[in-house]
C-alpha cells in the first residue's frame, strides 16, 4: 500500500505509509487505515434523492439486446453496468444516445433498433456523450498517467528492496516497457 496524505489539497502530498497491509497500523498517521480496517465508515445518506422524471426506451433489440425496456432517470447519477459484451455500449450509445439526438433534431447516426421512446422528452434540450476513447496518446493512458502521477509511483516501486536487488529502474515499471506490465 502507498498511502498519500495526511489530508487533502495543500495539506496532502506526502507519503504517510508505504508497505504491507499487515503493518499499516504501525506508526501511521493515515486517515485511510481506519477505513481499511473497518473502524471508520463513510455514512450513506439517510435520504436518497428521489427521481420522478425519466426517459424510457422500450423494446431495445440491437446487437445483444433482447427487446429490453429501460428507464433512464433524469437529474440523478445513473450507472449502466454489466459484463463485457452484455450490451451496455449498444444500449447507451447506439440506442439511447442516438435516439435522443434524433428526437432533439440534432444530427445522429441511425439509432439502434427499439420499439418506442417515451417519458419526459420535453425537459431535454441537448445531449452529450462522453465516449470510451483514451484520454492520452496511448490506449494504456489513464487518469494517473495523464496527470503524470504514475512517474512517482514507478519511482517508489523501483526503490523497493526486491526491485533494487533485481536492478529494476523506474522505467521497468512503465506500461510501455516490455516486461514492465502484465503481459
Amino acid at each position: 500500500i502507498i498511502d498519500i496524505g495526511p489530508d487533502a489539497g495543500r495539506l496532502g502530498g506526502q507519503i504517510v505509509y508505504e508497505g504491507d497491509m499487515k503493518d499499516l497500523r504501525k506508526g501511521s498517521n493515515s486517515h485511510t487505515v481506519h477505513y481499511l480496517l473497518g473502524e471508520e465508515k463513510i455514512p450513506l445518506p439517510s435520504h436518497r434523492r428521489q427521481w420522478n422524471n425519466y426517459i424510457e426506451i422500450k423494446g431495445a433489440r440491437e446487437n445483444n439486446l433482447k427487446g429490453i425496456d429501460v428507464r433512464f432517470p433524469l437529474n440523478v447519477m445513473t450507472v449502466v453496468t454489466g459484463v463485457s459484451g452484455s450490451g451496455k455500449s449498444t444500449l447507451v450509445r447506439d440506442v439511447f444516445y442516438c435516439a435522443l439526438k434524433r428526437e432533439l433534431d440534432e444530427y445522429s447516426d441511425r439509432p439502434g433498433e427499439f420499439v418506442s421512446m417515451e417519458g419526459d422528452l420535453k425537459s431535454l434540450y441537448h445531449v452529450e456523450f462522453a465516449d470510451q476513447n483514451p484520454i492520452g496518446r496511448s490506449s494504456r493512458s489513464n487518469p494517473v498517467t495523464y496527470i503524470k502521477a504514475y512517474d512517482e509511483i514507478r519511482k517508489l516501486w523501483s526503490e523497493q528492496p526486491l526491485a533494487k536487488q533485481l536492478g529494476y529502474t523506474a522505467g521497468f515499471f512503465s506500461f510501455n516497457n516490455d516486461g514492465g506490465r502484465c503481459e
